[in-house]
C-alpha cells in the first residue's frame, strides 16, 4: 500500500502480509514485545482483540467513519479496547452512544504549506476548468466503505443546479471502473475528474 512504501522509504520497521491468517498469526505469537497494538482499520481491531489472550498488549483504536454500527460482536470488540479514540466530535457522538463509554477526540490534521503552482499545473493539465469555475475536491478513496457513487449523485445534483464549478476526487481503489461509467453515465465528463492517487 502508499502507506507501507511511504513507511518504509522513511525507514520505519514494517510488518507485511498478504492474508488475515497471517496477520492472526503474527499478532498471536510474535507482538508480546509490544506494549500497545494501535488499530486503524475494524479489520485490523476485530484481529487485535481476538488475540489479546496471547499478546496480552494494550489495545488503542482509532474509529474514522462516522456510520452508525450494531451487533453485539462488535460491542463487545470496543469495550476489549483499552481507548477508543474518535478523529471527531460526530464520530464520538455515535460510537459514545453505541457502545455507551467515554471516547476521547484526537482530530485529523492537516500541515499548512505553501502551494506548489508548478505541481499545481500538473495536476490540472487534463482538467478542462472554464473563466470563473470554482473547484472543489476531495481525497477519498474509491472502495465501497466511501460510497463514491454518493459523491457522484451530489455532485450531478449540484451541477444541475448551478454549472460554476467542477470536482476533482483524487484517490483509487477497486470502484474506479464502476465509478468512471457512472460519471459518463450521468454525462459528468466535464464537471467530475477522476483524478488518481497524487503525491502531496
Amino acid at each position: 500500500s502508499q502507506m507501507e512504501s511511504k513507511a518504509r522509504a522513511e525507514g520505519f520497521d514494517i510488518k507485511s502480509f498478504k492474508s488475515m491468517f497471517r496477520v492472526i498469526y503474527f499478532l498471536a505469537f510474535n507482538s508480546r514485545k509490544y506494549k500497545v497494538l494501535h488499530a486503524q482499520t475494524s479489520h485490523i481491531f476485530t484481529f487485535a482483540v481476538i488475540t489479546k489472550f496471547f499478546h496480552r498488549g494494550k489495545i488503542i483504536y482509532t474509529r474514522r467513519i462516522d456510520k452508525s454500527q450494531s451487533g453485539k460482536f462488535t460491542r463487545w470488540k470496543y469495550h476489549q479496547a483499552d481507548k477508543v479514540i474518535a478523529i471527531s466530535e460526530a464520530v464520538k457522538e455515535i460510537v459514545e452512544k453505541f457502545i455507551n463509554r467515554k471516547v476521547d477526540v484526537i482530530s485529523d490534521i492537516g500541515v499548512v504549506r505553501d502551494l506548489d503552482k508548478s505541481h499545481a499545473q500538473k495536476l490540472m493539465q487534463n482538467v478542462k476548468q472554464n473563466e470563473g469555475q470554482k473547484i472543489i475536491a476531495t481525497t477519498s478513496a474509491l472502495t465501497q466503505d466511501k460510497a463514491p457513487a454518493d459523491m457522484v449523485e451530489a455532485i450531478r445534483i449540484l451541477n444541475s443546479k448551478r454549472n460554476d464549478c467542477i470536482f476533482l476526487h483524487f484517490g483509487s481503489g477497486s470502484l474506479e471502473q464502476q465509478i468512471e461509467h457512472l460519471i459518463k453515465e450521468t454525462h459528468l465528463e466535464d464537471v467530475y475528474y477522476l483524478m488518481g492517487f497524487a503525491d502531496n
